[in-house]
C-alpha cells in the first residue's frame, strides 16, 4: 500500500509541477509563446508514446527493469529524428523554433527515463526528488527571467541534466552494439507495426481532439475545452502510476476488480472536485454546468480504466484490440461532436465537447471489459483478488 501511495504521489506531483511552469509562464510572457509552449508539450506527449512503442512497453512484462546503454543510445537516436521532422511540422519559421525542439527532444528523453525507472519500486524516490528540483528551478527561472528565449534554454539544459542523473539508475553499460539492438527492436515487425499504430491513436483522444474543436466550435469554446484538458492531464498521471505498480509485481501480471472500478471510481470522485475548483478559481473559467462535470468524472473514470486494460492487452499481445478500442473512442468522439454541430445550435459548446469525450471514453471502457470477460485467454487476467 505504502509503495502505491508513493506510485501516485510520483506522477501527481509532476501533473502539479508541469501545471505550475504553464501558470508561470502564462503570467510572465505572450500569448503567441505560451501557445508554443503548450503545443510543444502536447508534441512531448506524442513522443512519449512513440518510445513507450520503441522500447518501454516490452519492459513491462519482464522482472528486469532496466534499459541497455545501446538501446538507450538507440531509442534516443530515434526520438531525435523524430522531434526533427516535428519541427519541420511546426516551427520551421517559428522564431524560437530550434529552440522549442530541443526543449521537446530534452522534455521526451526524461519523460521516457522517468517512465522506466519508475517500473521499479526501489526508484520511485529519485522520480520524486528530479521532479521537484525541476519543478522548482523552471518556475523561477520562468517567473524570474525576462526574455522567453532565455527560459528555453534553461528548460533544455535542466531536462538534459535530469535525464544524465536518472541513466545512471536505469541504463546499464553492456557490450551489445546498436547493431544488434536495433535487430532486436526489428525482431518483430509485426508486433512493432501494431505498437507503432496505436501511437496516434493513444496521442489524439487528449491531444488532438481539439483540432475537431478549432473546426466545430467557437473560440471561446476551444479556450477553455483546452483547460479542461490540461485538468485532466493528473488522470494520465494517476493511470500510469496505477500502471507501473500493477506491473512492479512480477511478470505474472493479473488486475483485480478492486483497481479496475473501486480506484478509478475513488479517483474520478477525488480529483473532479478539485479540478472544478480550478478551473473556476485559477483558470477563470466560464462554464459553470453540473452537466460538464458530471461528463467530467466520466472520463477521468474511463480514462483509467482503459489505461489499465489496454496496458494489460499490449503485454499479452492484445494490440489488435487495443486499436480497435481507440478507434472506437476516437468514432463515437467525433460523431458526438458533428451530432452537436449539425442538429443543436450550429456550433459545439464546452458541455458538448465534454460530453462527447465521454461517450467515446466510456463505450470504449465497456468494450475493453467485455473482451476480458468474453475472451477465454484473458478471463484469468481479471481476478477478485491476488
Amino acid at each position: 500500500m505504502k509503495e502505491k501511495i508513493l506510485y501516485i504521489f510520483d506522477q501527481v506531483l509532476f501533473s502539479a509541477v508541469n501545471f505550475i511552469v504553464f501558470i508561470v509562464l502564462d503570467y510572465r510572457f505572450n500569448v503567441g509563446d505560451v501557445s508554443q509552449y503548450s503545443i510543444m508539450i502536447s508534441a512531448t506527449a506524442f513522443l512519449l508514446n512513440l518510445g513507450f512503442a520503441l522500447k518501454v512497453e516490452s519492459l513491462l512484462g519482464t522482472d528486469n527493469k532496466i534499459i541497455s546503454l545501446s538501446d538507450f543510445a538507440l531509442l534516443s537516436i530515434f526520438m531525435l529524428m523524430a522531434s526533427a521532422v516535428i519541427y519541420l511540422f511546426l516551427w520551421q519559421n517559428y522564431v524560437n523554433g530550434i529552440l522549442l525542439a530541443v526543449s521537446m527532444f530534452a522534455s521526451s528523453l526524461l519523460w521516457i527515463i522517468r517512465r522506466i525507472c519508475v517500473l521499479d519500486s526501489q526508484k520511485v524516490k529519485y522520480s520524486v526528488m528530479v521532479t521537484i528540483v525541476l519543478g522548482g528551478v523552471l518556475s523561477l527561472c520562468g517567473y524570474l527571467l525576462l526574455e522567453y528565449e532565455s527560459f528555453l534554454v534553461v528548460f533544455g539544459v535542466a531536462n538534459f541534466c535530469a535525464v544524465v542523473f536518472l541513466c545512471f539508475l536505469v541504463v546499464v553499460v553492456d557490450k551489445k552494439s546498436l547493431t544488434e539492438s536495433c535487430g532486436e527492436l526489428f525482431a518483430s515487425p509485426r508486433n512493432l507495426s501494431k505498437s507503432l499504430l496505436l501511437v496516434p491513436l493513444l496521442w489524439f483522444p487528449s491531444n488532438g481532439i481539439y483540432l475537431l474543436l478549432a473546426g466545430l466550435g467557437n473560440q471561446v469554446a476551444i479556450i477553455e475545452v483546452r483547460k479542461l484538458l490540461m485538468l485532466l492531464s493528473p488522470i494520465q498521471q494517476l493511470s500510469a502510476a496505477l500502471i507501473s505498480f500493477i506491473f512492479s509485481r512480477g511478470a505474472d501480471h493479473k488486475l483485480t476488480h478492486l483497481e479496475v472500478f473501486f480506484v478509478p471510481l475513488t479517483l474520478s470522485l477525488v480529483v473532479s472536485p478539485l479540478a472544478a475548483l480550478i478551473y473556476n478559481s485559477v483558470l477563470n473559467g466560464s462554464a459553470k454546468s453540473f452537466i460538464l462535470w458530471f461528463g467530467f468524472a466520466l472520463i477521468a473514470f474511463s480514462m483509467i480504466v482503459i489505461s489499465l486494460l489496454q496496458s494489460m492487452l499490449r503485454v499479452l499481445g492484445g494490440q489488435v484490440t487495443v486499436i480497435f478500442s481507440l478507434f472506437i473512442a476516437v468514432t463515437v468522439k467525433v460523431g458526438a461532436l458533428y451530432c452537436f454541430y449539425q442538429f443543436g445550435a450550429g456550433y459545439v459548446d464546452v458541455t458538448d465537447s465534454m460530453l462527447a469525450m465521454a461517450a467515446g471514453y466510456c463505450i470504449s471502457a465497456v468494450f475493453l471489459y467485455a473482451k476480458f470477460i468474453t475472451d477465454e485467454k484473458l478471463r484469468g487476467k481479471l481476478v477478485a483478488r491476488i
